[in-house]
């Protein structure tokens, strides 16, 4: 797993609610394979806040911005799947029709091709890099009165359609473009502060790296329940290719990423 982009104060956050929150503590805990390891994630965190104490440690507003970002994350995912696989079930259940309807099976396929235009992917892609790919959607919406009057005929949950849900998707994305702003501008006012040597930094950075590593390791054979398992696993594979694909000026591959499962809001780190 390439851990070597994902920044400083990611690293904190990622590994904080396994050293300071008491029920994701016992979470990580509770998994045999991770619990050995636990001494080695406290050893990792500590080194990872001291190595830029001035820009993670002493920073509430830029560990705030991080979890308020994952939880706009998690959303914008979701809904964006929602809207695809809804697009692709209702298409099925015209084809499934006596007679098929295959005019509004091409429909619903036409505007997947609108919204989806490179498939599901972008999801694990950076966070500019989904909202800029909402800016498009949203713009295709624009472009394509037909598609928005398709989403608008399929119904969702009582009194809401797949349109409600393609805008809230949209809207999420357009969040997550307005918090990378915020946080390029506090992370901007932080860079003039003290920060370590970069023999410590790297060393720091290296320890976590290290151990990140192992925990993917060591869950990759562990017969723990699936979910535990996920929730540990999935948010450093997805941290990993968030990082991979920002360092890589937003590019994504379908399927990059790892385990597709809720992550949770990462309480701030302690000093």
């Amino acid at each position: 797993m390439a851990f070597k982009d994902v920044a400083l104060a990611e690293m904190v956050s990622l590994f904080s609610p396994w050293v300071n929150d008491k029920a994701e503590k016992a979470a990580f805990l509770a998994v045999p394979e991770t619990a050995g390891l636990h001494a080695q994630v406290e050893r990792a965190y500590a080194g990872v806040v001291a190595a830029k104490p001035a820009l993670v440690a002493t920073s509430p507003d830029l560990t705030a911005l991080y979890a308020e970002e994952d939880a706009v994350d998690t959303q914008h995912d979701h809904l964006a799947r929602s809207v695809g696989f809804a697009l692709d079930s209702h298409r099925s259940l015209c084809l499934g029709a006596a007679p098929p309807d295959v005019d509004r099976a091409q429909a619903c396929e036409d505007a997947g091709a609108r919204l989806f235009p490179d498939g599901m992917g972008f999801i694990t892609s950076s966070y500019r890099a989904e909202s800029g790919n909402a800016e498009r959607a949203a713009k295709a919406l624009k472009e394509h009165p037909e598609v928005g009057a398709l989403l608008k005929s399929i119904p969702t949950k009582k009194g809401s359609t797949l349109l409600d849900t393609a805008n809230l998707w949209l809207a999420a994305g357009a969040a997550l473009g307005q918090l990378e702003n915020l946080k390029d501008k506090l992370q901007a006012k932080l860079a003039a502060s003290p920060a370590a040597s970069k023999a410590v930094v790297a060393s720091a950075r290296n320890q976590w790296i290290r151990v990140a590593n192992r925990i993917v390791d060591v869950l990759d054979d562990s017969d723990a329940p699936a979910e535990a398992v996920l929730a540990i696993r999935g948010k450093l594979r997805k941290a990993a290719a968030k990082a991979g694909s920002k360092a890589a000026g937003g590019a994504t591959s379908p399927g990059a990423g790892g385990d597709a499962a809720p992550e949770p809001k990462t309480p701030p780190p302690t000093p």
